[in-house]
């Protein structure tokens, strides 16, 4: 299982990579075949369907964030060798035309309830020990995940309280199935610190993002979500960076209860005008 998500987070990390069967059963030290089969139990679709939703995903995702971006810098920056393969992909996955699947009208352009102020952070590079949970339908599927990366940390003697929690998709509502969403929660482990078992390890680089500061319920997060992709991005000449969008909490959810949450929502960007 855990290769099998090294892998996922390979792919989603950067799609338009060539990603070969041959190269993604490589980096889960496995032989094709038996790859190709475990990868199908775990995820329940091949490797190839994955890394080809993954790539129509991110696009459809910057056609959100960065809609003055042209369709045919969208399919080269996602992995499609034409804008005439994009199309059609983009067509057979969302049953309709990306020129039809109108950009304004995927965006909530509604103001969020209540004060969303977006600020600018920069945050260092973060080594985290992580474990994803696939199908999110809500808190309890979250929270199976939590626990289990939690009792790691305890197996391992690290103190809970004197590590940095970090939340962190891919995934969208508006792009991803329900039963597709894939969410990672990740403690920061100390750098000569071995993550193994059930556990994986993920860098993320030093990044600037932007952020909205949460203190209350789960729907104050989606509102969140919806103001920096929405309408803090398409104002703005930058462009989403690589990485997933990130909740950087600043309690515990299991220390406050999971009905109220203290964190970050944050989406790491690219200052220049590229995807």
């Amino acid at each position: 299982m855990r290769r099998v998500d090294a892998v996922i987070d390979a792919v989603r990390d950067d799609p338009a990579a060539p990603h070969m069967l041959e190269t993604l059963a490589a980096g889960a030290h496995s032989a094709p075949h038996n790859f190709h089969r475990r990868f199908r139990e775990v995820v329940g679709e091949t490797p190839v369907q994955f890394v080809r939703r993954s790539r129509l995903e991110r696009a459809a995702y910057l056609m959100i964030a960065a809609p003055d971006t042209t369709l045919t810098d969208i399919s080269a920056a996602t992995g499609f060798s034409d804008s005439s393969d994009f199309s059609r992909s983009f067509k057979r996955h969302y049953g309709i035309s990306p020129s039809l699947w109108s950009r304004s009208l995927q965006r909530n352009t509604t103001p969020p309830e209540g004060a969303q102020t977006v600020q600018i952070i920069n945050r260092p590079a973060m080594r985290l020990a992580t474990i994803s949970t696939q199908g999110i339908f809500g808190l309890d599927d979250l929270s199976t995940g939590y626990n289990r990366l939690c009792d790691w940390m305890t197996d391992q003697n690290l103190e809970l309280d004197r590590s940095a929690l970090v939340g962190a998709s891919f995934d969208n509502y508006r792009t991803t199935p329900a039963d597709r969403i894939r969410y990672t929660f990740g403690f920061e482990i100390p750098d000569d610190f071995d993550a193994s078992g059930p556990v994986n390890l993920r860098v993320l680089p030093a990044f600037a993002a932007a952020a909205v500061s949460i203190d209350g319920p789960l729907s104050t997060i989606a509102d969140a979500w919806d103001h920096i992709y929405d309408q803090w991005f398409p104002a703005r000449p930058w462009s989403p960076a690589g990485l997933p969008a990130l909740k950087l909490f600043h309690r515990r959810p299991d220390e406050i209860g999971w009905e109220h949450f203290e964190l970050d929502c944050a989406v790491a960007f690219r200052t220049d005008t590229t995807t």
